[in-house]
C-alpha cells in the first residue's frame, strides 16, 4: 500500500465521480445524525493524482457532510496509487464495510476479479506459489481478506457475470435478490431468463420462483437440486437477511469450528 498522511480538504477539491454504487438516503441521514452527535469518527480515503484528489471511499460520509452544510471533510490521503489499486480499494471498503444485497455483492465480487487477474495474470491459473512473494487465485485472495467462502465468491461471480445488467436492474428494482433464486435463474440462456423473469414478477403469481417458472415453460426445469445445494441455498437466504452483528457471529463460529 502506498503512504499516507491525514488532513482536511475542502469537499469541492474532491473528485468523487464514477462510483460503483450510488449513496443511500437513509443511511447518509443515519450518518449526518452521527457526525452531529459525535463528529466525523472515520476519515473519508483520497488519492492523490495529476489531476488533484479522487475518493476512494467514503461516499455517503461526503454526501452526509454536505447534508450538514459542511465545506472540508478530515481525509486520509494516500499518495502514488495506480488506478487498478483504487479500484480494489473501493470494492473492498464496500464489500467490508456496507451490508451490501447478495446481487450488489455479486456485482462488486465480479469487478474485484475482473480486477485482480488483471493486475496478476498469474492468478488465472490458480496463483504461482513458487515465487517468494505468492499470488493467490482471486477466490483464495478474496476469501482471506474479506472473510467469505471460497464457493459463495464463486456462487456471486457467476451471478453477475451470467445475469445482463438489465435484468439486474430489473430484478433490484423488484426486489427479487436472493441468493439461492439469483443462482438459480444462471443455469438458463439470456432469453430464457428474461421469460423466467416475465413469470416471477408477475404480480399475479407471486408465489412463483424460478425452477416453478422454467418449468411452466418448458415443460421440464433445470437439472433437480441436491440436498447439499438446498441446503446450500436456504443458509445463503438465511445469511443475506442476517443482521451484521449475526453474521459476525456466525463467521466467528466457522472460524473456531475449523
Amino acid at each position: 500500500m502506498s503512504k499516507f498522511e491525514y488532513k482536511p480538504l475542502l469537499i469541492s477539491e474532491i473528485d468523487c465521480g464514477n462510483r460503483l454504487r450510488q449513496s443511500s438516503k437513509t443511511h447518509v441521514e443515519a450518518i449526518a445524525d452521527s457526525i452531529e452527535a459525535h463528529g466525523l469518527q472515520n476519515p473519508v480515503a483520497v488519492r492523490k493524482t495529476e489531476k488533484g484528489f479522487q475518493l476512494l471511499a467514503g461516499w455517503n460520509r461526503i454526501c452526509a457532510m454536505k447534508l450538514l452544510k459542511g465545506k472540508a471533510v478530515d481525509c486520509k490521503i494516500y499518495s502514488s496509487m495506480s488506478d487498478e489499486n483504487a479500484k480494489l480499494f473501493e470494492i473492498d471498503e464496500n464489500l467490508i464495510r456496507y451490508d451490501l444485497n447478495p446481487l450488489d455483492r455479486a456485482v462488486f465480487l465480479a469487478e474485484r476479479k475482473r480486477i485482480y487477474e488483471e493486475i496478476y495474470p498469474e492468478a488465472k491459473q490458480g496463483g504461482d506459489r513458487k515465487k517468494q512473494n505468492v499470488i493467490f487465485s482471486f477466490s483464495e485472495d478474496t476469501a482471506e481478506k474479506l472473510g467469505l467462502g471460497k464457493r459463495a465468491i464463486e456462487r456471486a461471480v457467476r451471478i453477475a457475470t451470467k445475469i445482463s445488467p438489465e435484468l439486474r436492474k430489473r430484478l433490484n428494482d423488484d426486489g427479487y435478490i436472493k441468493e439461492g433464486e439469483l443462482y438459480n435463474l444462471t443455469k438458463f440462456a439470456p432469453d430464457e431468463q428474461e421469460k423466467i423473469l416475465d413469470l416471477v414478477l408477475d404480480p399475479k403469481k407471486p408465489a412463483v420462483n424460478i425452477k416453478a417458472a422454467a418449468s411452466s415453460l418448458s415443460g421440464d426445469g433445470p437439472a433437480p437440486l441436491t440436498d447439499d445445494e438446498k441446503h446450500f441455498n436456504k443458509l445463503m437466504d438465511s445469511y443475506s437477511r442476517a443482521s451484521d452483528p449475526v453474521k459476525k457471529q456466525f463467521k466467528d463460529y466457522l472460524e473456531t469450528a475449523k
